[in-house]
C-alpha cells in the first residue's frame, strides 16, 4: 500500500497542512524541531512525494554539492557524514564531488556546477580558488566554505573549527600536565588553519612564561609520512634529561606517523615523550596508546555548513564566519606529571 500524506502527518503527530507546507518549502513559520520530525517520518515511512519533480516545476533543485579533496583523510569523511545527515533532515540531496587538479577534471566540475542542477555547494578544501572564482563571477551560485578560508575575492560564508582556541587548549593542557619542553608538527606550509593553531599554541605558552624554539617547529603535511619525517628530526633533538617533553601535532595522522618514527629511534610514547594530536579521528583511539587529541567536531562543521548553505539559498542575510568550539579528548599519550593520588 502506498504511503500517503496523511500517514506522514499521523507518524509525525502534526496536521496534513503542516506536512504539505514543509514539502512545498513554505515552512518559514514552522519550528525547526517540527520540520525535523516530519522529515524523520518521511524517511521512516519511505514516503516519496516526487520532490525532485516538484523542485523542477518551480525552476529550482534540491541537489547540493559537496566538494572534497580526499576522503582518505577521516576528517573529511566526518565532515561529509555530518553534512549528509543534516541535508536529509532538511529535505535536500547531497552529492559528493571528489576531483583532482587535472585540467579535464576541473572542466568537468565547472560544467557540473554551472549547469543549474545544483542549488549550492559546500567546499572543504583550500585548492579550488580558480574554479570558485569562475563560478561566482558567472552566476549567482551559493557557496559555503568549510574548514579553510579560501581567498576568492568575493564575499562568502565560512564554517570552521576555532583553530586558535584549539591551539590554546592544547598548550594549557600540556602545561597543566607539567611539561616544559615543546615540539610542534604543522600542516602544509601556509595552511591557514595550521597557522592559527600554532599561533594559539605559542600565545598560550608565552602567557605562562614558556616558549617554542624555532628549531622545534616542523612541517608534517597532515599525513602519516609527513609526521614520520618530522618524528625522525625530533628524535635527533630530544633531550630526555632536559625536563618533560611534549609534541603537539596539528593533525592526528601526523601524530601517528611521528609515534612510529620515535619508536624506531628508541623513544617510547608516553614514557620518554608525550604527544597529542588534532582532529580526534576514530583510528587514533585504537592505537596501542590511545591518542590525546583536540576534537574539532568535524560532523558538526558539516551540519552547520548545510544550515548556512540552505539559508543562503533561501536568500537570508549571509553570515561571514561561524566557529565551532573544539574540545579536548584525553587519551593515554600524554603523561600528567602533576597528577597524584591525593589530587584525584
Amino acid at each position: 500500500m502506498r504511503t500517503t500524506l496523511k500517514d506522514v502527518a499521523k507518524e509525525a503527530d502534526v496536521s496534513v497542512a503542516t506536512v504539505s507546507l514543509i514539502l512545498n518549502n513554505k515552512a518559514q513559520h514552522i519550528r525547526p524541531e517540527t520540520i525535523r520530525r516530519v522529515n524523520k517520518a518521511i524517511r521512516k515511512l519511505n514516503y516519496s512525494p516526487n520532490s525532485y519533480a516538484r523542485f523542477l516545476q518551480k525552476g529550482k533543485t534540491n541537489l547540493l554539492a559537496l566538494l572534497a579533496p580526499d576522503l582518505g583523510n577521516e576528517f573529511y569523511t566526518q565532515v561529509a557524514q555530518g553534512a549528509l545527515l543534516r541535508a536529509q533532515e532538511e529535505g535536500f540531496l547531497l552529492t559528493l564531488l571528489n576531483f583532482s587538479q587535472e585540467n579535464h577534471a576541473v572542466k568537468e566540475l565547472q560544467v557540473n556546477l554551472s549547469g543549474g542542477q545544483f542549488a549550492g555547494a559546500l567546499v572543504v578544501s583550500r585548492r579550488f580558488d580558480t574554479i570558485l572564482e569562475h563560478l561566482v563571477e558567472t552566476r549567482d551560485f551559493p557557496i559555503v566554505l568549510l574548514d579553510e578560508s579560501i581567498n576568492i575575492g568575493h564575499s562568502y560564508s565560512l564554517v570552521t573549527g576555532d583553530n586558535n582556541k584549539g591551539g590554546v587548549i592544547a598548550a594549557n593542557y600540556l602545561l597543566d600536565c607539567g611539561h616544559k619542553s615543546f615540539y610542534c608538527i604543522l600542516g602544509p606550509q601556509e595552511t591557514p588553519n595550521s597557522i592559527r593553531r600554532l599561533s594559539g599554541f605559542i600565545k598560550a605558552l608565552n602567557l605562562r612564561g614558556y616558549s617554542l624554539p624555532g628549531d622545534h617547529i616542523f612541517f608534517g603535511d597532515y599525513n602519516l609520512q609527513g609526521g614520520y619525517n618530522a618524528g625522525r628530526e625530533i628524535s635527533k633533538l630530544l633531550d630526555i634529561g632536559g625536563g618533560p617533553s611534549a609534541i603537539f601535532s596539528l593533525n592526528d595522522l601526523s601524530a601517528i606517523g611521528c609515534i612510529r618514527a620515535l619508536k624506531e629511534s628508541g623513544f617510547e610514547v608516553p614514557r620518554d615523550v608525550s604527544i597529542m594530536g588534532y582532529d580526534h579521528i576514530s583510528i587514533a583511539s585504537y592505537l596501542p596508546i590511545q591518542l590525546t587529541s583536540i576534537d574539532q567536531q568535524a560532523a558538526q562543521i558539516g551540519a552547520k555548513g548545510i544550515d548556512t548553505l540552505i539559508n543562503k539559498i533561501k536568500g537570508h542575510e549571509p553570515v561571514d564566519k561561524i566557529l565551532i568550539e573544539p574540545i579536548l579528548f584525553e587519551g593515554e599519550s600524554v603523561v600528567n606529571y602533576n597528577h597524584s593520588p591525593e589530587k584525584g
